[in-house]
């Protein structure tokens, strides 16, 4: 039984790093994509 309740447990937990993960990585790709906009003006205003 104790093992059985601790898979769900360990699941949830797996699945909530993956979330949280896929949300640094989405925030990252943002920025990275901001940056770029900023060169970009940078290079126009040159």
């Amino acid at each position: 039984m104790k093992s059985r309740l601790s898979f769900p447990l360990f699941d949830c937990k797996l699945k909530s790093t993956k979330k949280l993960t896929l949300k640094k990585f989405l925030k990252k790709k943002k920025k990275e994509k901001k940056k770029k906009k900023r060169k970009k003006k940078k290079k126009k205003k040159n």
